[in-house]
């Protein structure tokens, strides 16, 4: 039974035209497009209040002008006037060098250079005034070392890119599964199987495992298109990752079969799923850090599988990790599909509903 019904699946995959860009298409215009507005290596412009007038200031000026993190570099005679840069937009970071500042360093009794920034925006002012800092203070005594891990670049684009692998087979899986059996409710679909012999559960696990393959499918396409793209390497391996889009389908077609239980029409199906999948994206670290949430929050990705594939998806792709070191995930992953699946199978027997 469940090769006749893999076999209907995806003879309507042929069919279905928009199906066949919604699958295939749309992941690549996401990774292709997103990526681009989410790089947070911006440019800098600088202030400079040089009261010292030496050598090493205008050594200090000359690093600013010709590094390519900065694009303008402007000098103020003040600390006020600099302040005021800062204040209607003109600068975004202001660098103040004391006076005597080169003849007190030599006799190891300067004072610290000072950092004025914009913190409008927190993350873009900690950025400029660490890249800042690390652009002038790394020569001489005044020595901050930084060793980087797994990111050598500094870019931030692998980071989200890993984010987007992950929403796109969020969006596929679930959506895929739930619009499929409401849009087979209201053509009357489900009422012609039910005057044959064909039980519900075995069409249901039919539609589970077309719409596995069709997520792994998603996966590899999406891997592949990024490694072509951006360059995307795994770190870890392939073979681990893609077995962990496999069992991230699990939850994510769990969830698509809740939502396509307790639906009546596909409006109300889009509805659910527009509520649940960006609650569980926000919620998910994709683009915030787990450590910046509150405490409730935080507790909610034991019941969110999307932030156990985030979680797992950066540790093969960035880190290299193997499989193995990562059982409490698969298993929290695991045990959230089967309460959703349950949940559904439960919901299903009771409903007055024919299916």
């Amino acid at each position: 039974m469940i090769p006749g019904i893999l076999k209907k699946e995806f003879l309507q995959l042929s069919r279905n035209k928009v199906l066949l860009f919604m699958i295939f298409v749309n992941p690549l215009i996401i990774l292709g497009v997103i990526p681009l507005a989410l790089e947070n290596n911006t440019q800098i412009t600088v202030g400079i209040v040089d009261h010292d007038s030496s050598t090493l200031s205008r050594h200090y000026a000359t690093l600013l002008t010709h590094s390519p993190d900065y694009i303008k570099v402007v000098a103020y005679a003040g600390i006020d006037l600099a302040e005021e840069g800062i204040r209607t937009g003109q600068v975004d970071i202001v660098v103040v060098i004391p006076a005597h500042y080169e003849r007190q360093l030599a006799h190891d009794d300067a004072g610290p250079l000072k950092f004025f920034s914009d913190g409008t925006h927190p993350q873009k002012s900690q950025n400029d005034v660490f890249r800042s800092v690390r652009l002038l203070l790394d020569d001489g005594e005044q020595v901050i070392r930084v060793h980087r891990l797994f990111n050598l670049t500094d870019s931030q684009l692998f980071y989200y890119l890993v984010s987007l692998l992950v929403l796109v087979q969020t969006i596929i899986g679930s959506c895929l599964m739930a619009l499929n059996i409401v849009a087979e409710k209201e053509a009357g679909v489900l009422q012609q199987f039910n005057s044959t012999s064909l039980n519900r559960f075995v069409y249901i696990m039919g539609k589970y495992i077309y719409m596995t393959l069709v997520c792994l499918a998603v996966a590899v396409i999406s891997l592949v298109f990024c490694r072509i793209t951006y360059g995307l390497t795994v770190a870890g391996s392939v073979w681990h990752y893609l077995t962990m889009a496999i069992l991230f389908s699990f939850p994510l077609l769990s969830l698509g079969y809740l939502i396509a239980v307790i639906s009546r029409n596909q409006v109300q199906a889009v509805y659910l799923l527009i509520f649940t999948l960006l609650t569980m994206i926000l919620m998910s670290t994709m683009f915030s850090h787990l450590s910046s949430m509150p405490l409730w929050a935080q507790l909610t990705r034991f019941i969110n599988p999307v932030y156990f594939m985030v979680d797992t998806s950066r540790l093969i792709i960035l880190k290299g990790l193997e499989i193995h070191t990562m059982l409490s995930q698969i298993v929290l992953m695991t045990l959230t599909g089967v309460m959703l699946s349950g949940t559904a199978v439960v919901l299903m027997i009771r409903s007055t509903e024919k299916w």
